[in-house]
């Protein structure tokens, strides 16, 4: 079975949101880029809250962009599920020579 990847435009992106978290700062586009439209204004208007809400942000991140990504289908309700996709084929059988 050959697993396809497929693009789905409302999917988040975690290492854009950490760009996005780094580069922009205090003014909070993360959360912008994440639909936290009200946190987003606060995050602004307190500065990131004096710095100490963009540091929490950094480890909040992965948490925001999953609950995002499963409120918008991109992944199941339960979260990931690893599946071993390595499929061990028998040795073909060779005649005797």
């Amino acid at each position: 079975m050959q697993a396809t990847a497929v693009y789905n435009p409302m999917a988040k992106n975690l290492l854009l949101t950490y760009v996005l978290w780094a580069v922009f700062s205090v003014l909070g586009v993360h959360r912008f880029y994440l639909g936290k439209v009200c946190s987003g204004i606060l995050f602004i208007c307190t500065f990131g809250g004096f710095g100490i809400w963009w540091l929490v942000d950094a480890f909040l991140i992965p948490s925001m962009v999953m609950e995002v990504n499963m409120a918008n289908g991109c992944i199941p309700r339960g979260g990931v599920t690893v599946v071993n996709t390595l499929v061990q084929q028998p040795n073909p059988v060779r005649p005797y020579t």
